[in-house]
């Protein structure tokens, strides 16, 4: 290899560059392949599928020193990579891992778990840099000066926890400490980065002061997230003014992740992993809805996709480095530095101390993990430990530093990578496949017995449709009647297997953790199970599952474009707030109330209302406020009513085995499906809990109503746009019917679909559909009213043009009739500070 690979081109092996950049392409292909054969055909093991990358990469790498280094097409390509320039290779692969993972989180939870991760991604990044470059410096045989320590400290402080994160996924852990554990992974990226740059910068040649650092730091920590801010609040107001145009809106997410990282890293010299990062959480915090209903899946898809290539690259270019600097350290004599058993031993060493230094890392942080946020247990921080795995980004910093020429010496560049390589293989092949041993040991694999017994009933309803469904199948005259028992194997499910997850009430030994809304695990004084603990835990449950009820139902509702992303955002974050407090009765109306009130800045815009021009203005921004509230109460009421009906059709029974006797019509309802043989019955639980959820509704139909008799032209504005749309969205399913038919061939689909898609999009850009009645309307729909001709009621004086802005300004003595009957129309709508 070059030693200074910025200093010239890249060090070709074929006389020819164009066959070379070919030969590149071939790798990736060769590289992709083999990610898709382990993807796919060695699914069935317990490796982790990054360690399996690897694996492959230092089977290639051993491959291409020793049989193809000089092949036309395998070697060549493993040296054109081998070559890269450090800054492209990063700009190339970091935005799509950052982005692709960033955009997955969720908000709600992030937020509320954020100072937890801050401590852990910032300082706790730092204690562990400095640590681990102490251990550098005095255990290391090496030599190596201050700076090139904490350069290597800085870039093995980035974990990545991807093998965990599937296995929690897969146990169905808590979502919060699968958000913790993603977050602090995604935010040590940023810091790690941050000191990456900070210590490189000082090995090329900067001058490293006190002054000079606080300055790097700040331009880097601080610069980076305001240019994903930037570049996130341009993509959330360009992304309104488009419909329904998936390459378009696939594509603007790509440029904005390469974009927001070569602008913060290239251009204006910051944190472009933190730029990139801050990025994808804002488009999942406020971004998400604003991508069009058609291409939220492919666009889903497609980062899914993208990150698997940027892994696959990395873990398998990463293993065919290690595997050819090892191989040519040991055979040739130009080597800097010869791998032998002993940097193996210092590798492994070295892996245990970074374990002791999170040990050290947590144990001082644990105060503040324990009482902000949702509370860290010690069985969930011990989780948290065990899934600092190095991975993707840890090893692009240690490529970056192994290509670029102006760091240090070649010796230390190619220890550090070394040891990167090993860190990243022993954590993912030691960590990675023993977390759900740690996790079956701490009893974290198993879930309450509440969700056991929705789950069971779950599995007993999906078995009676298959079996309801079996029996209205008709004999075939073409093909006879079925083999039943065949049937009876090969469409039952395996609940069984499923269940084993969630524990029994007679099988649970252990204290039992307190179960919070959004599944936080609490240490608990119990040592048993009592039947008011299960009865608290049901009701629990049932009001959680409810609420996601109520949380899918608005995803329905926005599919059919009912709602705008800004109510969708307000709905799902009053749900999320209510998932948080199951332990209460339902109070997402309550935090949905608090979102509706009327904004302090159309407050302050009504006192200038006698301004010229300004009446019309104020008028315009008071009923699209008020059209607002009534289309979110809407989706809410529709919603809640929705969920209720699901919930009350759901049979549940306590019992603790896969099969229940059918209950007994002339059994005393007290003594049915009881809970451990006492207190309250399961569908006394759920009833409870669809009584909080309609007495929520019967709150909002009163404030529907009277917004109604008060301001009808919003509610008609409404409901004009949803039969609108739902006309639109029943004619565009009978054309698909028609085609399925075979009486509209595919040319005449898409001319049809062409025109209704031309409509939606007219629609969702119409604006406001108001109709402002005049005062006369209004007074028609008083019943003093009711008699009077248009010329009676035109005697009526109307000395005034808007009287309901201000309620109370002093009343013109003339029209003062008028006033009031305007007013009594207006302003007697008690939305509890909705409006005026």
């Amino acid at each position: 290899m070059a030693d200074s690979p910025e200093s010239g081109a890249v060090l070709e092996r074929s006389p020819d560059s164009g066959q070379s950049s070919l030969d590149a392409l071939f790798f990736v292909v060769i590289a992709l392949f083999l990610g898709v054969f382990t993807k796919h055909v060695l699914a069935w093991t317990k490796i982790p599928f990054t360690a399996l990358l690897l694996v492959w990469g230092v089977l290639l790498g051993i491959g291409s020193e020793t049989y193809t280094k000089h092949w036309k097409f395998i070697g060549t390509g493993i040296a054109f990579w081998e070559d890269i320039e450090p800054n492209f290779f990063l700009a190339l692969l970091l935005p799509l891992i950052l982005y692709g993972a960033a955009i997955t989180m969720h908000w709600h939870t992030l937020r509320r778990c954020l100072l937890q991760v801050l401590l852990l991604a910032f300082p706790g990044v730092v204690v562990g840099a400095a640590l681990t470059a102490v251990f550098a410096k005095y255990a290391f045989p090496y030599d190596w000066s201050w700076l090139e320590s904490l350069l290597f400290g800085s870039m093995l402080s980035a974990t990545d926890p991807v093998a965990v994160i599937a296995l929690l996924h897969e146990v169905g852990a808590e979502r919060n400490l699968r958000t913790v554990i993603e977050g602090e992974s995604l935010f040590n990226d940023g810091s790690a980065y941050v000191l990456f740059l900070l210590f490189l910068n000082a090995l090329r040649g900067d001058a490293l002061t006190g002054k000079s650092v606080v300055k790097q730091l700040c331009q880097l920590a601080l610069g980076g997230p305001a240019v994903g801010i930037a570049f996130g609040m341009v993509m959330v107001v360009w992304l309104r003014f488009i419909y329904n145009l998936d390459v378009v809106e696939i594509t603007m997410t790509i440029v904005a992740a390469y974009g927001s990282f070569i602008v913060a890293n290239e251009i204006l010299g910051v944190s472009g992993v933190l730029a990139v990062l801050i990025l994808g959480i804002w488009m999942a915090a406020f971004g998400s809805h604003h991508i069009s209903r058609q291409v939220q899946r492919p666009l889903k898809i497609v980062w899914e996709e993208l990150e698997f290539i940027a892994n696959t690259l990395i873990f398998i270019l990463a293993g065919v480095i290690i595997a050819g600097n090892v191989y040519l350290s040991q055979h040739s004599s130009s080597s800097p530095v010869t791998i032998r058993g002993r940097e193996y031993g210092y590798a492994f060493l070295l892996w245990i101390v970074l374990l002791a230094i999170r040990c050290v890392v947590f144990l001082v942080c644990y105060p503040v993990l324990k009482y902000t946020g949702y509370s860290i247990t010690l069985r969930q921080a011990a989780v948290m430990v065990w899934a600092g795995l190095r991975g993707a980004v840890g090893l692009a910093l240690s490529m970056f530093l192994l290509f670029d020429g102006r760091v240090s010496d070649r010796s230390f560049r190619l220890l550090a990578f070394f040891f990167m390589g090993m860190i990243a293989a022993i954590t993912i092949l030691v960590q990675g496949t023993t977390t759900s041993w740690l996790l079956e040991a701490l009893g974290m694999t198993r879930r309450l017995s509440a969700k056991r017994t929705f789950l069971n009933n779950v599995m007993q309803q999906i078995e009676q449709h298959g079996e309801t469904h079996a029996k209205t199948v008709k004999h075939s005259n073409l093909l006879g009647a079925p083999n039943w028992k065949d049937i009876t194997s090969l469409a039952s499910l395996n609940a069984k297997q499923l269940l084993t997850r969630y524990e029994s009430v007679a099988n649970i030994k252990r204290p039992f953790p307190h179960w919070d809304p959004s599944d936080v695990e609490q240490e608990a004084s119990h040592k048993h199970i009592t039947a008011q603990t299960k009865t608290a835990q049901v009701r629990q449950e049932t009001r959680a599952r409810l609420l996601r009820a109520v949380q899918q139902t608005y995803e329905d509702v926005f599919e059919r474009a009912q709602i705008v992303p800004g109510h969708m955002y307000q709905l799902n974050s009053t749900a999320d707030q209510a998932l948080d407090h199951t332990d209460q009765p339902l109070c997402d109306w309550t935090y949905l109330q608090q979102k509706l009130h009327l904004p302090h800045w159309l407050r302050v815009l009504f006192r200038f209302h006698k301004l010229p021009f300004m009446a019309r203005l104020c008028r315009q921004q008071l009923f699209q406020y008020l059209q607002d509230c009534a289309s979110v109460m809407v989706a809410f009421h529709y919603a809640h009513t929705d969920a209720a009906h699901s919930m009350l059709h759901f049979d549940l029974h306590m019992g603790e085995h896969a099969s229940h006797p059918e209950p007994n019509a002339d059994q005393p309802n007290h003594t049915r499906s009881s809970i451990d043989g006492g207190h309250k019955a399961p569908q006394q639980i759920i009833q409870e809990i669809i009584q909080e959820s309609r007495g929520q509704l019967r709150l909002v139909e009163e404030q529907l109503k009277a917004l109604r008799s008060a301001y009808p032209e919003v509610m008609a504005s409404i409901r004009t746009r949803q039969v609108a749309q739902e006309m639109l969205l029943a004619k565009e399913a009978h054309i698909h019917e028609l085609r399925s038919s075979g009486l509209m061939d595919e040319a005449e689909v898409e001319e049809v679909i062409h025109l209704i898609e031309r409509q939606k999009k007219r629609l969702h850009f119409a604006g406001s559909l108001l109709r402002v009645q005049p005062a006369t309307s209004e007074l028609r729909q008083l019943t003093a009213f009711h008699g009077l001709s248009d010329q009676e009621l035109a005697k009526v004086p109307l000395g005034f043009s808007e009287p309901y802005f201000n309620p109370k300004s002093p009343k013109p003595k003339n029209t003062a009739l008028l006033y009031y009957l305007t007013m009594l129309v207006r302003l007697r709508l008690p939305l509890h500070g909705c409006c005026f």
